[in-house]
């Protein structure tokens, strides 16, 4: 894709309570996914780290490695 358009507004959410028994749990704000043909919102949510230290990476446009255009770069742990 050569410019990908700017993704929507961020939808304002309230943080919901960590998950009773959750001791590990992180909250991964809301944001606007990359679908391969348009943003898509992928609300909020508790989630565990998958190791200890692993940081979350949002969902991302980086440069193509040929130069050329941009790519999506999934959210994830690092």
């Amino acid at each position: 894709m050569e410019a990908p358009p700017p993704p929507p507004r961020v939808i304002v959410e309230r943080r919901l309570p960590q998950p009773v028994g959750w001791s590990d749990g992180e909250w991964i704000a809301g944001y606007q996914r990359w679908d391969g043909a348009h943003y898509v919102w992928e609300p909020g949510r508790w989630d565990h780290r998958p190791r200890v230290g692993a940081k979350w990476s949002a969902g991302h446009w980086e440069p193509h490695r040929s130069g050329h255009g941009k790519v999506w770069v999934e959210a994830h742990w690092n």
